[in-house]
């Protein structure tokens, strides 16, 4: 009987031996609930570690290791930033389903072993970079972050271009958002977790934006209890500013509210421009020195609730509303100095001292819901609609008044503009359904509405505070703006061995409008209407290869829209500077790219990586300011498609921790940029070879004491008529955090070295005007206090 039992062990073990088995499951950030795409999973034999089998999660943060032999393993799943999560499992069954594992940022707890571990600054994914808030404690809002990616270039105004030319459509949470350099200049930089920058979008994100989609993820969390933060800034420039929230949590429902304002100066500039232009066979030669500081003033209240309805149905919603309105202005002072030529005859001259303000104001208030209906356990399969809405709480208003000092007399001149009634409106859903753990299927419809039924201008003297209108222009100038767009995508994504593939399609449907009526300078109402509707088709392609668990190839492609933006397409004409008008234009067209990516990225470790990625960019009918002669040595500027731009190039990013106490990242994009005009019967073109090196340190002293240094170096860069010569500066801060990390102070000195000079020389048919422009350092404390028992 003994020989019988030892025979069919034998043979249960020789079976056993034989049989292979594949290991699932999904791998989710403990924080946020949402999945982690291209996380590292393996499992050793205990028996000899050196046998050892991976994957890496997919798109949706599932993975599979095939042809695993039964035994005993050691898993282990890792990503960069997070924690890793290792533990012992038997293989004893075809497929093991590990189920969900979750990984948690910030510190890893192995054998009561505590290990602090500090996410890296910017994280190159395979298909987006991720720039990381909590790794730049100077930041105070969104823009600042994104200082620090490569190609990005953010101007004077917080304008955000990428590549030479290439526009942005900003989300926050999956929800696009309008104004979006707005946007990025308001959020303060306490309440992001992190920013995704996303060159070839896939087709369920919106085709507008062409060089993609900047997404602002904010901070949030399903664990239980209480998270109290408290943030309060100040800035050598005169800026105060705080931001308060508290978020409470159980197990199936929590609510948060969220205040902050104060006041923000963004820079002091000091301005030498210089402008010469034709009129009448006079030529006006204008000499502007001013000071300007350019900030903003408001205050935005946010509260909102999640509820777990049941295991498979969620529910978020949030409203906002700015109770007081949210004032931006550009204040200046200076001197101008004026000479008109005849041939070369100075027959006059004049000298006037010049106050400049700019200034707005107005308030949103608004709301958005999110509900997910899961059809499965592992929440794979579901159902998300998301949408929103927000509206003026009273007429936006906008004043620009420069007042003129003559020895003998004052004179003020300048623009008043409002919009009322503005109505936003978005909503979005998608259907997700996986054929498998590596086949998702993912169809979907959004709309985006856009409306103001009324937006007037005026320009003019201003007398005794009143606007006269000029009797030699336009007057009275009213728009009726609305633009409507209905979408409807699908994407198809799955893999084989080590290859993954992602295919999508979007159509877009638009109408837009921009009726506008005036006075011209004869008395007579002159009405002009504009409108017009567009279908268009987006496609997409994206491919993964996995080298091996630490190198991945990837290919990209997409088809993306520029839509002018609606200030740009309302006709009206508008008074600027003491030299120079704005025009709309009602007949500009959207611009399209063709964007062709490839990149490289190894990994040796979390905090050391390289990453390769060349491209090419085609963008057909670029948009952009043109100026013209005007009256009495002034220009106007006007929107125009100009012609066809080609940016090729490739971008390097390294990062790398040489030591335990110092980490480095440096990044370096290399193109060439090539503008095809081809407009009012000129042709030529304007080529430039373009480079930026963002170069940034952290140097951690202890665990609560850290350094952090940021240089930025620009190249020259060209556009249709201006020219613009490279700049560099450097950024530093100090962080120092108390008892055990709930006090942190952060000082930090923008610009330190007084370096970040622009200068930007602008020519034309009878005209050229060079400006230059000195940045002031800047300074800024903040302090924060944060209390968490959230778990």
């Amino acid at each position: 009987m003994k020989s019988y039992f030892l025979l069919f062990a034998l043979l249960t073990s020789l079976v056993s031996f034989g049989q292979k088995s594949t290991i699932k499951g999904l791998v989710v950030d403990k924080n946020t609930n949402e999945s982690i795409l291209y996380a590292e999973v393996t499992v050793s034999a205990v028996t000899n570690d050196t046998i050892t089998y991976g994957a890496i999660t997919n798109e949706k943060g599932f993975f599979q290791i095939k042809n695993v032999p039964y035994g005993t393993y050691i898993f282990n799943a890792s990503f960069l930033g997070f924690s890793k999560v290792q533990k012992e499992i038997v293989v004893t069954n075809k497929v093991t389903n590990l189920e969900t594992i979750f990984l948690e940022q910030g510190a890893e707890n192995l054998d009561e072993v505590v290990v602090t571990k500090t996410k890296a600054a910017i994280q190159y994914k395979v298909d987006r970079q991720i720039i990381n808030a909590a790794s730049f404690p100077e930041a105070t809002v969104a823009v600042d972050l994104l200082k620090n990616v490569p190609s990005l270039q953010v101007d004077v105004t917080g304008e955000v271009t990428y590549r030479g030319d290439g526009t942005f459509k900003v989300y926050i949470n999956g929800h696009p958002v309008p104004n979006g350099t707005e946007k990025l200049q308001q959020i303060p930089a306490e309440q992001i977790d992190h920013i995704e920058v996303i060159t070839n979008p896939s087709s369920e994100f919106s085709a507008e934006g062409t060089a993609g989609i900047i997404q602002i993820i904010l901070k949030k969390t399903r664990l239980e209890g209480y998270a109290i933060n408290v943030t309060a800034s100040t800035s050598t420039l005169g800026s105060y500013y705080g931001n308060a929230s508290i978020d409470k949590k159980t197990d199936k429902s929590g609510w948060y509210i969220n205040v902050n304002g104060g006041r923000r100066f963004w820079n002091k500039i000091d301005h030498d421009i210089r402008q010469s232009a034709t009129d009448n066979e006079l030529l006006y030669a204008t000499h502007l020195v001013k000071t300007s500081k350019r900030g903003n003033k408001r205050i935005e209240l946010e509260t909102g609730f999640n509820y777990d309805i049941t295991d498979k149905d969620y529910i978020d919603v949030a409203f906002n509303i700015e109770p007081i309105k949210n004032q931006s202005s550009n204040l200046s002072n200076g001197w101008v100095s004026t000479e008109v030529y005849e041939n070369t005859n100075l027959i006059e001259d004049g000298y006037y001292d010049l106050i400049s303000s700019y200034k707005n104001k107005y308030g949103y208030y608004g709301g958005s819901l999110s509900y997910n209906h899961f059809f499965n356990e592992d929440k794979s399969h579901k159902l998300i609609f998301d949408g929103s809405i927000s509206n003026y709480m009273s007429p936006y208003e906008e004043a620009f008044v420069d007042t003129k000092v003559y020895e003998t007399e004052t004179q003020q001149i300048g623009s008043q503009n409002y919009e009322k009634n503005e109505l936003m409106i978005s909503g979005k859903f998608t259907y997700e359904h996986p054929f498998s753990e590596t086949t998702l299927f993912k169809i979907g419809a959004d709309v985006d509405i856009d409306n103001i039924p009324e937006i007037g201008t005026e320009n003019g003297m201003y007398v005794d505070g009143n606007l006269i209108p000029f009797s030699n222009q336009r007057s009275n100038q009213i728009i009726d703006y609305s633009r409507t767009i209905y979408s409807g995508f699908t994407n198809f994504s799955s893999s084989y061995k080590k290859f993954e593939y992602k295919l999508g399609l979007r159509t877009e449907y638009e109408h837009t409008k921009s009726n506008y009526t005036y006075i011209n300078s004869n008395g007579s109402t002159v009405y002009e209407p504009a409108s017009y509707n567009r279908t268009k088709l987006f496609p997409s392609a994206y491919l993964l290869y996995n080298w091996n668990d630490d190198l991945q190839l990837t290919a990209s492609y997409s088809r993306r829209i520029e839509r002018p933006g609606y200030f740009s397409l309302v006709p009206v004409f508008q008074y600027s500077t003491v030299t120079s008008y704005y025009q709309g234009n009602a007949d500009i067209l959207p611009t399209y790219i063709n964007a062709y990516e490839i990149a490289y990225k190894q990994n040796w470790t979390d905090t050391d990586y390289l990453s390769i990625q060349a491209f090419h960019n085609v963008k057909n009918g670029v948009s952009t300011s043109y100026n013209y002669t005007y009256e009495d040595g002034t220009i106007i500027s006007k929107e125009q498609n100009v012609g066809d731009s080609y940016s090729t190039g490739i971008e390097f990013m390294g990062n790398m921790k040489p030591v335990k106490w110092w980490q480095t990242n440096l990044s370096l994009s290399l193109f060439n940029y090539k503008l095809d005009v081809d407009f009012e019967d000129t042709k030529y073109t304007q080529e430039q070879f373009n480079y930026n090196v963002k170069f940034n340190n952290t140097f951690t002293i202890s665990d609560d004491f850290s350094i952090q240094s940021n240089s930025y170096f620009y190249g020259d860069s060209k556009g249709a008529q201006n020219y613009s010569k490279g700049a560099w500066f450097t950024s530093i801060g100090v962080n120092k955090s108390f008892l055990k990390d709930s006090w942190k102070v952060n000082l930090s000195g923008d610009n330190i070295f007084n370096t970040r000079v622009l200068r930007n020389t602008t020519t034309g048919d009878g005209f050229s005007n060079y400006s230059k422009m000195v940045f002031s350092p800047k300074v800024t404390l903040k302090v924060s206090y944060t209390f968490d028992n959230q778990n």
